[in-house]
């Protein structure tokens, strides 16, 4: 038995027989009883630790809104409810009988928890929360849970209106982080990372990677043209601006809608000397690939492919292809998400070959999500081989590719290269008009329009390398061919049916077979709260058994202040529940003085309250410490 909830995703490639054996004769029919129950490629479903199906997750996976979010989007949520499973599955429980309690325990786990070596950030810790909460909100609706184990809290939205969002939403997360990253840190983060060149430009002997000059060309368009990683990772053939012999430095060119994050069609624009790359990876390793691929006959095996015969319309964005039923079928090319782009092919000289541009080392489609990998392990590249030669070792991955850096330092290069950047009308700052087209062009969703801070919706300027002096060496230090670190994708391919697994959900550290609790602010039968700061690392303890009162009153104290103290209490920081504390122990000795003492929260009296702030000095824990503390 397995011991962890698995995330899989349906693909293509139709079920076959592979025995004689009773039990799988029984599923001969998987591919009806997939189309009866309305499950199609791309979709996901889970399976728990037994190889049990939950029906009621299939429902949430394929019959909810869930089912219409970005292929990647639904990537990481599966993958973040996983981890929830599997949390829950080392304290014996479902899904489904997730409370509020673990939720609370797995937050403290995930980020604070010094037993965990992979603690998460805010950002992280809040994306994690929107997808529990997007599913128990939905599992709540049908009934399939007895409480939403999320629990919400209302707000004032941007426009005014009360809106609801979780109440353990990270007081710390940051929106965007944006690190800039200079022209010349790139490239030798590229010559380094994904070529395999040592700090002083000289090729590394013991480097073995695959795929040099594919991950460099990849890598150099997008940090070229501004595009996501799925968005140039999806790049057909024909969707690569045709070089011309022109002047132009910069080539446009039309991302279709279905491909990109916000659903709709941008231009981006590539500089000359990153289309060379893109071009030349086509004519040798892209060719050589192709032609193994069908010498082993591994594009005529696929029996689910969609074979091109022509594009028509005036921008040529109409195709037509047989399916894999052998039916003609005509589609414009701005409904084809990235699942479709993959089994488009076209019948070439020495038989079928993929439109997808960027190939592994077997021929298929690299997927898009494997360039995390290949990013990944560049960047980890750079930081062994760099680690006390420069001050710091670049990182690079594809968002953080950096757009107004590049326009100013192009501007500066083209200064002292002797190049009068000119004013045209409607300029600023020197920069031609054409720029803030640009700018506009690269607008991703609605939310990067009002905060204008994600700079992989901005694409790179149309004014040339930032250094001229070493742009007609680019990327090629010593003149020598390399090879760069590859990842081939071990996933489900175009061409596949049946099971692709991810191991999302799996990678993340957990507690282990005794599960983890957070300390509670006040365990029973006890008197001393414990407060953890919202940062996880300030700890403090008050002890109400100090407190001049009777125990029933120092017992019932002790709870409301726990409970301002826990994860949905008022005071994040430790000043806030030090101050309250204070208060808490001079009233407590104000009562201790009277005639009458309570012996309970229901016998105090307002007037009492009332009576000890006058008692109190302005500049004494008094009036107005009480007024500026929270929660009391």
């Amino acid at each position: 038995m397995s011991k962890f909830w698995q995330v899989h995703w349906v693909t293509r490639r139709h079920a076959a027989e592979v025995s004689d054996h009773p039990v799988l004769k029984e599923w001969a029919d998987l591919d009806v009883r997939e189309g009866a129950a309305r499950i199609d490629p791309g979709d996901v479903f889970f399976t728990d630790p037994n190889h049990q199906v939950d029906p009621r997750l299939t429902l949430y996976t394929t019959r909810s809104a869930f089912a219409h979010l970005a292929r990647e989007t639904r990537r990481n949520y599966s993958g973040d409810c996983c981890l929830f499973f599997n949390f829950l599955w080392q304290r014996d429980k479902n899904w489904s009988d997730a409370e509020a309690e673990d939720l609370l325990d797995f937050e403290e786990w995930r980020r604070w928890s010094p037993r965990n070596p992979r603690r998460i950030s805010g950002s992280k810790w809040d994306r994690e929360l929107s997808a529990l909460a997007r599913l128990y909100k939905w599992a709540t609706a049908k009934r399939y849970v007895a409480a939403n184990p999320v629990v919400m809290r209302e707000v004032l939205g941007r426009h005014g209106e009360m809106v609801s969002v979780p109440a353990q939403r990270a007081k710390d997360a940051r929106s965007s982080n944006v690190k800039w990253l200079t022209p010349r840190a790139y490239r030798l983060w590229r010559d380094v990372g994904l070529r395999g060149y040592t700090a002083d430009g000289r090729r590394d002997p013991s480097f073995r990677g695959r795929n040099d000059d594919r991950n460099a060309a990849y890598s150099d368009l997008l940090f070229s043209s501004g595009m996501r990683l799925s968005e140039g990772g999806s790049l057909l053939t024909f969707e690569v601006p045709a070089l011309e012999e022109s002047m132009k430095r910069f080539f446009d060119g039309r991302l279709a809608k279905a491909a990109t994050k916000s659903r709709r069609e941008r231009t981006f624009y590539v500089a000359v000397e990153d289309l060379r790359s893109v071009a030349a990876y086509e004519r040798t390793t892209r060719r050589a690939v192709i032609r193994r691929a069908q010498a082993r006959g591994v594009y005529e095996a696929m029996d689910d492919i969609w074979v091109l015969e022509k594009r028509s319309g005036r921008q040529r964005s109409i195709l037509h292809f047989w399916d894999e039923n052998g039916q003609s079928v005509q589609r414009p090319l701005s409904s084809l998400d990235v699942e479709d782009r993959q089994r488009l092919f076209v019948e070439g000289d020495g038989g079928l070959e993929p439109l997808w541009l960027w190939l592994s080392q077997d021929g298929r489609p690299f997927q898009p999500h494997s360039w995390e990998a290949v990013y990944r392990a560049a960047s980890e590249r750079c930081r062994k081989v760099l680690e006390g030669k420069v001050a710091q070792p670049p990182y690079f991955t594809p968002p953080y590719g950096q757009a107004f850096l590049r326009f100013e330092d192009a501007g500066r290069a083209d200064a002292r290269a002797g190049q009068a950047v000119r004013s045209h009308s409607g300029g600023a700052a020197g920069l031609p008009p054409a720029l803030w087209g640009c700018l506009a062009d690269g607008q991703g969703p609605p939310r990067s329009r009002e905060r204008g801070d994600h700079p992989q919706d901005l694409p790179r300027s149309r004014l040339g390398p930032a250094d001229p002096v070493s742009a007609a060496g680019r990327g090629r230090p010593g003149h020598q061919r390399t090879v760069g670190p590859d990842r081939e994708d071990v996933g489900a391919r175009p061409g596949q049916r049946g099971i692709g697994m991810s191991t999302r959900g799996r990678h993340a550290a957990l507690p282990g077979d005794g599960g983890h609790r957070r300390r509670q602010p006040l365990e029973p039968g006890e008197l001393l709260v414990w407060h953890v700061a919202e940062d996880g690392a300030s700890k403090a303890s008050y002890d109400f058994g100090q407190l001049a009162v009777g125990p029933r009153l120092q017992r019932e104290l002790a709870e409301a202040f726990s409970v301002q103290c826990g994860p949905t209490g008022t005071w994040k920081t430790l000043p806030s529940s030090h101050a309250s504390w204070m208060i808490f122990l001079y009233f407590c000795r104000f009562l201790a003085a009277q005639e009458h003492v309570p012996q309970s929260l229901g016998e105090l009296a307002p007037d009492m309250w009332a009576a000890w702030r006058l008692s109190r000095t302005p500049n004494s824990t008094g009036s107005r410490q009480v007024a500026r503390s929270p929660g009391c």
